[in-house]
């Protein structure tokens, strides 16, 4: 299975680690500016930085790897459906908080702020608008 994991944060390389550690090539995407850094190195890993999201460079490299499945996870830049759309099976976003209670990108805080005792997982397709595509898990 080939997916494009689109992510900045810890939470991120701990997924494309599972992905990898299951058998699947993964395109791990990040813009340019991002501070993170990954240490992961493996065969079916494949890291791409772009300078802008919606440039035809990053189209590119996502139509030529021929994407299963495109994820984001903790991503400061929505993807755009013609990205998306390059995803044989689904485009997905894994939102940690619960869906559609805590729409944002501070998703870790507001669950706390508003005083919750518990949160969850989202899993929903990827659509134009932040967070608003229909949830496939929770």
């Amino acid at each position: 299975m080939k997916i494009v994991m689109f992510g900045v944060h810890r939470a991120t390389e701990v997924c494309v680690q599972t992905l990898l550690e299951n058998g699947c090539r993964v395109l791990w995407v990040q813009p340019e500016s991002n501070p993170f850094r990954t240490w992961i190195r493996h065969d079916h890993l494949s890291l791409y930085e772009y300078d802008a999201i919606g440039g035809e460079a990053l189209l590119g490299v996502v139509r030529k790897f021929s994407p299963d499945y495109i994820l984001a996870m903790i991503l400061g830049d929505r993807i755009p459906q013609t990205i998306v759309r390059l995803a044989k099976k689904y485009g997905l976003n894994i939102h940690p908080a619960e869906l559609p209670d805590i729409r944002t990108a501070s998703s870790w805080f507001w669950p706390l702020r508003l005083g919750k005792t518990s949160s969850a997982l989202s899993v929903h397709l990827l659509e134009d608008q932040w967070d608003a595509g229909p949830i496939v898990y929770k």
